[in-house]
């Protein structure tokens, strides 16, 4: 309770205080590394599922990309048939 409280008031500024034992002080500063870590780990772990979603939608943009792309390379080769056919139709004519 008392680490907790002295953390919050470290980190609204309001105090810069030390434990007087020692060994209570290392004990703050393990509980403090222990919290910033988790808080840390917490950030990492958020930005990852960002990126995750973000990595999404690029995938869905690019396939929808390719599809447009593939699509009108489709309609050109149907396009060149029809005229390699009318031409071949002409000359057996």
């Amino acid at each position: 309770m008392f680490f907790t409280q002295q953390m919050i008031w470290e980190v609204l500024g309001q105090s810069s205080a030390r434990f007087i034992d020692s060994s209570i002080q290392s004990q703050y500063e393990a509980f403090k590394s222990g919290i910033n870590q988790q808080m840390s780990n917490a950030k990492k772990s958020q930005a990852l599922v960002m990126l995750q979603q973000l990595l999404k939608q690029v995938k869905v943009q690019l396939l929808q990309i390719q599809t447009e792309y593939l699509q009108t390379i489709l309609l050109w080769i149907k396009q060149l048939m029809e005229l390699d056919f009318n031409i071949t139709r002409e000359k057996i004519q």
